[in-house]
């Protein structure tokens, strides 16, 4: 069955919420809308089903969350100016808020801890990616940000949109999307994204919402946790067994 005008805008406003760029919102499914298309079938590991009929679901419930959960502005504005003082208090605002973004099952709260520990190598700061040129450390000040920061300048085809925070923020959608989302610029957001709060707000709507993937919720249910299939929120399948096995421990810690 082919799909209609009305379909099309659907899908291009919903791209459009998505920050995937279709174009003007128009019902005409151009080359922009297709590739827009393309690259959100991409990001979310649906390449397998090839037209825009059978997706139109898929993106239709995938936008609706995150308007769900842009919808409450001041509790999100609160969350995003949080500091938590110690790895506990992180631990703790996870169970707290987590519910907050859908994340209802330890299960959940389980696997956003795995993929904090792992993605912050184990400190569980908000971190940027490369931290470690020049002998850098999570928690240390050690005077040479600036030399990394020109060897991410040189190296990062995609700088200054590398990778920050819990769950490693990385690419210009990305953070234009939470910047719009924050109510921000978007050099404001490249700062925002290593604050605690801001960073623990992307990871909690991201992993819920499917913004980075797949949601956490395909995988993590009340009759299923698959911690391995998981990582598909967040980076596809990249470490998804390490994740996996912390997040089992994490299970009995919480």
């Amino acid at each position: 069955m082919a799909i209609n005008k009305k379909e099309v805008e659907l899908i291009q406003s919903n791209l459009h919420c998505l920050c995937y760029s279709p174009g003007p919102i128009d019902g005409l499914l151009g080359r922009r809308t297709e590739g827009a298309f393309s690259l959100w079938q991409i990001d979310s590991g649906f390449e397998d089903i090839v037209t825009l009929k059978d997706e139109l679901e898929k993106i239709e419930k995938q936008s609706s969350r995150i308007e769900n959960l842009n919808s409450n502005a001041q509790e999100n504005k609160d969350i995003i100016s949080m500091t938590f003082s110690s790895k506990e208090a992180l631990i703790e605002a996870v169970c707290i808020y987590g519910p907050k973004f859908s994340l209802n099952l330890k299960a959940h709260w389980a696997y956003v801890l795995a993929t904090i520990e792992w993605e912050t190598n184990r400190s569980f700061l908000p971190i940027e990616e490369a931290y470690y040129i020049y002998g850098g450390t999570p928690s240390q000040d050690d005077g040479k940000w600036q030399e990394r920061e020109s060897w991410r300048k040189r190296n990062f085809h995609y700088y200054p949109y590398y990778g920050r925070g819990y769950v490693q923020l990385t690419w210009e959608r990305n953070y234009k999307f939470y910047a719009n989302l924050f109510g921000i610029s978007l050099e404001q957001m490249v700062k925002k994204a290593l604050e605690p709060g801001a960073s623990l707000f992307v990871i909690l709507h991201g992993m819920s919402v499917g913004y980075f993937g797949q949601s956490i919720h395909q995988h993590i249910t009340k009759n299923k946790y698959d911690f391995e299939n998981a990582r598909r929120c967040v980076n596809g399948l990249d470490h998804a067994k390490d994740i996996a096995k912390l997040a089992k421990s994490w299970m009995k810690k919480i």
